[in-house]
């Protein structure tokens, strides 16, 4: 891991000034920030279930994304810098959505036994 770190790193260094290198770097970085929530919700789905989850990491980062989102439209940012914190809220709220909902199932299913 290392190695490929060292190995992109010098990549950037010679590319820097090239605009299409910097430019195919940032919407990398981006796409792969917007879909870092993603696969724990595929997860949740998948399993129907949400143990081990806290809501309190998802909801303090759904706090950051709609502020991040709040800033960048007060600044008249472009639309990729609104739409990437705008899409990062919707999965934060998904995945909120999945822990009410799933523990809710997981109660009344406690219920159902007794």
């Amino acid at each position: 891991m290392a190695v490929y770190t060292l190995a992109l790193d010098l990549v950037v260094c010679l590319l820097k000034d090239n605009t299409d290198c910097t430019t195919i770097l940032e919407a990398f970085a981006t796409i792969t920030e917007v879909l870092i929530g993603v696969p724990q919700f595929c997860q949740n789905y998948t399993t129907d279930c949400t143990e081990g989850l806290s809501p309190i990491p998802i909801f303090i980062w759904m706090i950051k994304d709609f502020l991040k989102t709040f800033y960048n439209s007060l600044r008249g940012e472009s639309v990729q810098a609104l739409l990437a914190p705008a899409f990062r809220l919707i999965v934060d709220i998904s995945i909120l959505l999945q822990i009410f909902i799933y523990e809710s199932e997981k109660t009344v299913a406690l219920h159902k036994e007794e």
